[in-house]
């Protein structure tokens, strides 16, 4: 199992017709400002599969979202 952060990755977040992109950074971190809701968790280049698959986002709030993305590696 690879537990290396994952650098140079896009992360989309869409609530309803609304889509907000991020990329992460050498050390896999990112940030990045979403309204309240409920939010779907894309990552386009995750051919093994990723999780979460949602987040909710609550009003006056900081969060931290740790996604977990299956390389295949075993």
């Amino acid at each position: 199992m690879c537990t290396a952060p994952a650098s140079n990755v896009g992360i989309t977040f869409v609530h309803g017709s609304v889509a907000r992109h991020v990329r992460t950074g050498e050390r896999g971190r990112y940030s990045i400002r979403l309204a309240p809701g409920t939010y779907r968790v894309k990552i386009a280049r995750a051919r093994f599969g990723y999780s979460p698959h949602t987040v909710t986002v609550r009003r006056g709030r900081v969060s931290t979202l740790n996604i977990s993305i299956d390389t295949g590696i075993r």
